[in-house]
């Protein structure tokens, strides 16, 4: 991964993909089969050999990478805009169906990371992205793991195959799926990051080795005629291609589009258009006349998951300031206020002493007592200098940085304890600039600004009080002088506020921006999208500048008005002083010279007043916009302590759904609808259907991740709806669909409360397969892992978020495609685990699109559209010849052992 990194992922690679061959690319859970695609794209670091590509890449990767933007924008991914062929793309692509099912078509915005889409639809919009782009050579990632056998083999018979859209082109695909293996042209078995085997499907077969083992304990010889006779069903109409190679010329060609994507009319319900003639000319480049966010859902009237950024209105509320002043420690802010009155009294008493020693120099003709004057003017000094270092330091230490912390721990806490639907309408970015532009303003910005006020202040009101003592016809001046300068205060304030709210709001969308492009860094090389990428960025910075660069500009209108005023204060000092010397009022040249040094003093105070006074409020905008987030509405209580579960539950493991519907957020469609389910304790239960059935709904609503809008879920006879959420997910195992792990040690990742001892770790992650792996890392379960868990594989983080499941002592265990990512053989093995004695007395429920994995289940769950189409046994459910038996055929499992025997015993 890095030229420091002592061992290689990839060691004597010898491989060659020709044009119009489809290389498959198989191997164990941490092989190497995604470094090999890396390797390919330059972005690993190469130790020796070299690596030659002919073309123009499209890349998918394992891990679904999507725009926040619509669905359309992220298939044609800056590429001129072709109708047809894009028709074309999602009928290959499976994706006509889901069209349907979203709300404004391909032109619905898919939200962050693509919230708004199963994982089945992320996989199949970028593998669309990728056809679309019309490459010559496609890096595929496993991209059959996150769909069902029905999909799977539309894409490969519509894409993949040789009757697929792309047949024309160099395909390489790394992958767990054994039914693609019979349609590659070349088929390479990665093991201990080198090739072990490698030949055609054919050759393979006929060595016997380890590819031909897998291939025969995962199908049989009837699986051939139904693969073929499916193939030839879905097939009926090949496409015919005319796929051309572009010269060197070609690959640099940027083309003007001849229509802008705002323009295009959504895809919705039927209408795809049927051709018996395409073409793959390479895509060209859309020309870039702005950022994708101006043809965008609010222009057109297109329904998006997104909230708009809250901006407010007007004068910053008193109650913001009493809540920054009460979170800054009120007996810390009275003793500073008291040292720093202190110290502007001994900076005056040292311009009085200092006064008093020049007329007393001035009578006696000579300088007497010259120690006694230096040593108290010295000692006047060295206080208010004490008393300035004092009240920074509290100003600082115990006012600023206390208020900070406790507003920082307010929002992180709030945001922990917001309900889903906070996150699927808030971009990442939006919380990214409150944790980090807002809160440095209220760490730094803020206190120095509050302290330059109250001492610019302070100095100010003794300074008048000393020439108004000594010239007392400067005080006609000072109502007028305040009247001009809190007009210019006031009419600056609000449009430096304002500005200040623009600048925090158009910041937002640069940190969103900049995170997701850093999460798709190698799809944005692979597809040479760098520059519109940076462009966008740039777009973005615009208008950002376009708030802060005005808020410059009417500083220095400010500045310019401030200093004129001030002049004419110098200037008046000067002349009531010169008027009160010549008419004999016994004013004394060290008064006077006090008097005039005050004045000028005078007029940088008041100009720092103005200003300071307009840098607290539009900086307290900081504060109100971190006490949004800080009192955000929250989740269900965590505990409810009149109602907690005995500390044994679930002892049983039952889970019964009754009349239960539930939808992400109130305005939005149901997503579950009336679910009646009853598990029994230990059971085993499977839960399948179509891509965005309402699978993964299923887990969120058990979890309370999403709240019911109807019914209720129990849990061994306890509604689960009147407990606290901690006492709930904390009885509860899961392995999610997406597996997070988190910057640290494979220790943290495993036992983050540190509560289990070294035995025990290694005994779960023995079950999870991965022993031989972490003893073989630097550190061992000490291990550092990155963040992300980047340096581990997909599979493999699978594996730690099962070993983790396994720590808990939960009897209820939910998989959400806990082993799509997983290798036939390792996923074969954990399915052996999941059947074995240690979770014989738990409750698991499975959501799975292998088949092969639930089909020895208790029961069956089968879904469609949010409803239960099907529940009971396996083997009845295959006996009615609905829905399961249907996804059965499918996957090609009517002949096998499993089900043979299971329709045997009755």
């Amino acid at each position: 991964w890095n030229k420091y990194q002592a061992n290689n992922v990839l060691e004597n690679i010898n491989l060659s993909a020709r044009k119009g061959e489809l290389t498959c690319v198989v191997g164990r859970v941490g092989a190497g089969k995604s470094s090999l695609l890396q390797a390919i794209l330059g972005d690993l670091w190469k130790s020796q050999g070299e690596v030659v590509v002919r073309g123009r890449i499209a890349y998918v990767a394992q891990q679904s990478w999507v725009m926040n933007a619509s669905v359309r924008e992220n298939i044609v991914f800056g590429h001129r805009w072709d109708p047809h062929f894009y028709e074309l793309t999602i009928e290959a692509c499976a994706l006509v169906d889901d069209f349907k099912t979203l709300p404004d078509g391909d032109l619905t915005e898919v939200g962050e990371r693509g919230i708004s889409l199963s994982g089945g639809q992320k996989a199949r919009l970028t593998l669309a992205r990728a056809v679309y782009a019309r490459a010559d050579i496609y890096l595929l990632d496993d991209v059959l793991s996150a769909v069902d056998s029905h999909v799977g083999r539309h894409i490969i018979n519509r894409v993949l195959g040789p009757t697929g859209i792309l047949n024309g082109k160099t395909r390489i695909l790394a992958t767990n799926a054994i039914a693609v293996l019979r349609e590659a042209d070349f088929i390479a078995l990665i093991r201990d990051r080198t090739f072990l085997e490698k030949g055609t499907y054919e050759q393979l077969m006929a060595m016997k080795g380890e590819v031909a083992n897998l291939i025969r304990t995962t199908t049989t010889d009837d699986d051939d005629e139904n693969d073929s006779e499916a193939s030839k069903g879905d097939a009926k109409s090949p496409i015919s291609l005319d796929s051309t190679t572009a010269d060197e010329s070609d690959l640099s060609e940027i083309e003007e589009a001849d229509d802008g994507l705002g323009a295009l009319a959504p895809i919705k319900p039927g209408g795809v258009r049927k051709s018996s003639m395409a073409t793959l000319r390479r895509a060209s480049t859309a020309s870039w006349h702005g950022p994708r966010r101006e043809t965008n859902d609010e222009e057109n009237g297109l329904k998006t998951k997104q909230t708009k950024e809250k901006s407010e209105q007007g004068k910053v509320k008193w109650s913001v300031y009493g809540e920054y002043a009460k979170e800054s420690n009120l007996y810390a802010v009275a003793i500073y206020l008291f040292f720093l009155l202190a110290s502007q009294t001994a900076q005056v008493a040292g311009g009085f002493w200092l006064k008093g020693w020049s007329e007393a120099n001035e009578i006696a003709g000579r300088n007497p007592d010259v120690g006694k004057y230096i040593g108290v003017y010295f000692a006047l000094g060295l206080g208010s200098s004490a008393l300035v270092v004092l009240q920074t330091f509290i100003l600082w230490i115990f006012c600023s940085i206390e208020a900070s912390r406790k507003f920082h721990e307010r929002m992180a806490y709030a945001i922990f304890r917001s309900p889903m639907s906070f996150f699927e309408t808030t971009p990442s970015g939006r919380i990214l600039n409150r944790f980090s532009s807002d809160i440095y303003r209220v760490d730094e910005v803020l206190a120095r600004t509050f302290n330059m006020l109250f001492a610019n202040a302070a100095r100010a009101f003794f300074t008048m009080g000393v020439i108004a003592f000594s010239t007392p016809a400067f005080l006609s001046l000072i109502l007028p002088l305040g009247y001009v300068y809190m007009s210019y205060q006031k009419y600056y304030l609000r449009t430096s506020r304002e500005l200040k709210r623009l600048d925090s709001v158009s910041r937002s969308p640069i940190f969103a921006h900049f995170q997701e492009s850093l999460g798709g860094v190698s799809t944005i090389r692979a597809y040479r999208q760098t520059k519109r990428f940076a462009m966008e960025n740039e777009w973005r910075m615009d208008a950002n500048n376009r708030a802060f660069f005005p808020s410059i500009s009417a500083n220095r209108w400010l500045a310019v008005r401030l200093e004129f005023i001030g002049s004419i204060v110098i200037l008046a000092a000067a002349v009531f002083a010169i008027i009160s010397v010549s008419t004999g009022t016994g004013l004394s040249g060290g008064m006077v010279g006090l008097a005039m040094s005050y004045a000028l003093q005078i007029t940088q105070s008041l100009n720092w007043i103005v200003r300071q006074t307009v840098e607290v409020e539009t900086n307290i905008v900081s504060v109100e916009r971190v006490l949004e987030y800080a009192n955000l509405p929250s989740e269900a209580p965590d505990v409810i302590f009149k109602n907690r579960p005995t500390i044994g539950w679930p002892a049983q493991g039952g889970v019964s759904f009754q009349n239960y519907s539930t939808r992400y957020r109130p305005e939005l469609d149901l997503v579950l609808k009336n679910i009646n389910l009853d598990i029994k304790p230990h059971e085993k239960i499977g839960v399948v259907g179509r891509t965005g059935a309402g699978k993964s709904s299923l887990t969120l609503a058990l979890f309370r991740i999403i709240e019911a809008s109807e019914g209720n879920i129990s849990i061994d006879d306890l509604n689960i709806s009147t407990i606290g959420l901690t006492d709930l997910r904390g009885r509860l195992a899961i392995i999610p669909q997406d597996p997070a792990m988190f910057e640290g040690t494979l220790r943290d990742n495993l036992d983050p409360r540190h509560v289990h001892d070294d035995t025990e770790l290694w005994s779960v992650l023995g079950h999870a397969r991965l022993k031989e792996h972490v003893a073989g890392m630097e550190g061992q379960l000490d291990a550092v892992i990155q963040e992300g868990g980047s340096n581990l594989s997909q599979g493999q983080r699978q594996l730690v978020s099962l070993a983790r499941a396994l720590l808990t002592p939960s009897n209820i265990l939910v998989l959400d495609e806990a082993t799509a990512a997983v290798d036939v053989e390792t996923d074969a093995l954990l399915q052996q685990t999941l059947r074995s004695s240690i979770f014989k007395d738990r409750t698991i429920i499975t959501i799975a699109h292998r088949i092969n994995t639930i089909i020895d289940s208790d029961r069956i769950v089968v879904l469609d559209r949010g409803t239960v189409a099907e529940f009971d046994t396996p083997a009845e459910l295959l006996r009615r010849g609905g829905k399961f038996y249907d996804l059965v055929k499918e996957a090609n499992l009517l002949d096998s052992d499993a089900v043979t025997s299971m329709l045997g015993k009755k």
